[in-house]
Order: structure tokens, then C-alpha cells, then sequence
């Protein structure tokens, strides 16, 4: 598609295909815009190729890299992984570079556009901003004292605009710094300072060449949602993955899409009822995905 102006990068996992098949269908709700989806399978089983695939490249927006290969050996259960798959920063590395479009977004297989205007709001963002450089869904503030669930570190958590759906513009990948995780010691402090991933390259994004980085506005809140931590999922599967993302959109915005208590609460419920023990606050059996050391330059 030589006339795209955003290209869309998903890595896709066995863990989260399930919900990434909804989330893949819900490009289609962007209608003539010039875009294009590019759906990388990381690890990605033949079970999985065979069930999705030919629906997913039945949409003229999808491009498949059928022929992706991971730089690591994700056959054993490595503990430095989250899981059998490579990790998400080193794909981003090595990949998004090769992508020509003015516009390159990462999009997480387990986010789910719900209304297209929110995509459009942020072209419209970046076309009208020189200085900015790239606008996410979702920002997070830095948080002084933060104790990591995973590691049961305390750290400095870094401010990040995050990953699961952030459109960069693409002379943002002439910065030679890495998008995986940074941390260092915090002098005389058992504490860690620490940036999750893409939040040191966006730190230099700012530091070293002064651009701006944002958020798309609160108001456009209930047009999209993010099911979240979906690689390490082990329960949610294809006989009930409609009622989990059915209770997980209306918890979030009622009924009507206008956050009505009525419909918020009922799908809490059935949260809680159906999917209380699904808990993807933990590593997949096996693995740890401890931290690598910081970098700062790229590959």
C-alpha cells in the first residue's frame, strides 16, 4: 500500500490470540483510512497459524509476516522470557525501522478499538504538532516508590506514554536507543530506577532531541479498551472469550458506551463471578523475565 500514512504493528502470541482475533477484526472500523496492519507471530504455533490466519489476511489492511524469526531460542523455557515467545522490545528493534509509512504505531494484541475516532483525533494531533513525536492511548505519571508485582523490587517507576497503542511519527526511530526496559541503581538506595519498556527511548526522545510526547484526550476514554496482560493468559480461550470481553467492555463503559453505573456493574459482576480466577498478574509457569541490563543505544 504505497499510499499508507500509518502502519499499525501487532505481535501476536498463542497467549493472546484468542483476543487478538477480535482486536484484528476492529481495524475495519477505521474504513477508508490509509493505513495498514501488520500482524507479527511471535512463536506463533501451527495450530494457531491454521485457525486465524486465513481470517485475518481476508482483510485487505492485514499483512501477515509469515516469515518472522525470533533472535532467540524460545524452544526451552529460558527464565530470562516471559513466556515461549521473544520479548516484545527486541521485535520492536529489530522491525520497526523497516517500516517506510510517516506514522508507525505498536499496537497490543489485547487492545480493542470500540469507536474510530480516537485514531483519527491523534493523526490529527501529531499533523497539527511539528515538535510532537508520538501521542498514546494512556499515560502514566512517574511514580516515586513502586513495588514491582513480579520481581518484589521497590523502584522509581519511570513516566511512560504507553506501548499498547502508541502511533509514533518515524523519524522517532533515528534515535539509536532501545525500546526494552532500562534500570539503574538509585545511589546510596536498595532502590532502582527504572524504565518499562519503550520508556528510556522516550525519555531520550525528549531529552536529546527536545520533542514532545502526549496522550490523547480523556473524552475519547470509552473508544477503545485494553484487556491487558493477555501474553501471560492461560484461561481466557475460544469457549469463553465473548463473555470475558463482553463483561470486560461493559465494566468499562456500561451499556451504552457512556459509562452507565447499571451496565459497569453488571459486567463487574460477571467479572467476578466467571473470570475471578483468571489471573494474568503472573508469569506463565517456568519463566521469570527478569530485567536485562539497561542500554542505551540501539540494536
Amino acid at each position: 500500500m504505497d499510499d499508507t500514512i500509518v502502519t499499525f504493528f501487532m505481535i501476536v502470541t498463542d497467549f493472546d490470540a484468542v483476543v487478538a482475533d477480535y482486536a484484528i477484526r476492529a481495524f475495519a472500523k477505521l474504513g477508508q483510512m490509509p493505513f495498514q496492519l501488520v500482524v507479527y507471530p511471535n512463536s506463533l504455533s501451527e495450530a494457531s497459524k491454521n485457525r486465524y490466519f486465513a481470517a485475518w489476511k481476508s482483510y485487505p489492511f492485514v499483512r501477515i509476516w509469515e516469515d518472522a524469526q525470533p533472535d532467540i531460542d524460545v524452544s526451552s523455557r529460558n527464565p530470562s522470557l516471559a513466556g515461549p515467545y521473544e520479548h516484545c522490545s527486541s521485535i520492536w528493534n529489530r522491525e520497526l525501522r523497516r517500516i517506510a509509512s510517516p506514522y508507525i504505531a505498536t499496537v497490543d494484541a489485547d487492545f480493542e478499538i470500540l469507536n474510530p475516532r480516537f485514531v483519527g483525533a491523534m493523526l490529527a494531533r501529531l499533523a497539527a504538532s511539528p515538535n510532537l513525536i508520538a501521542i498514546s492511548s494512556d499515560y502514566s505519571p512517574t511514580i516515586e516508590r513502586h513495588l514491582d508485582p513480579y520481581s518484589g523490587t521497590m523502584m522509581r517507576l519511570n513516566q511512560r506514554w504507553h506501548t499498547w497503542f502508541i502511533i509514533y511519527r518515524k523519524k522517532a526511530f533515528e534515535c539509536p536507543v532501545s525500546l526494552g526496559m532500562h534500570r539503574e541503581q538509585i545511589p546510596q538506595s536498595e532502590a532502582v530506577d527504572f524504565w518499562d519498556s519503550a520508556g528510556w527511548f522516550q525519555s531520550m526522545l525528549q531529552r536529546r532531541y527536545g520533542c514532545d510526547l502526549e496522550a490523547v484526550d480523556t473524552a475519547f476514554r470509552n473508544d477503545f479498551i485494553h484487556y491487558g496482560a493477555f501474553s501471560k493468559n492461560t484461561r481466557v480461550n475460544s469457549n469463553n472469550v465473548g463473555l470475558f470481553r463482553s463483561a470486560a467492555i461493559w465494566k468499562k463503559r456500561g451499556f451504552f458506551a457512556r459509562g452507565d453505573m447499571i451496565g459497569r456493574l453488571w459486567g463487574f459482576l460477571l467479572g467476578v463471578i466467571f473470570f475471578h480466577h483468571h489471573d494474568r498478574g503472573k508469569f506463565i509457569a517456568g519463566y521469570k523475565a527478569e530485567w536485562p541490563d539497561g542500554v542505551d543505544t540501539y540494536p
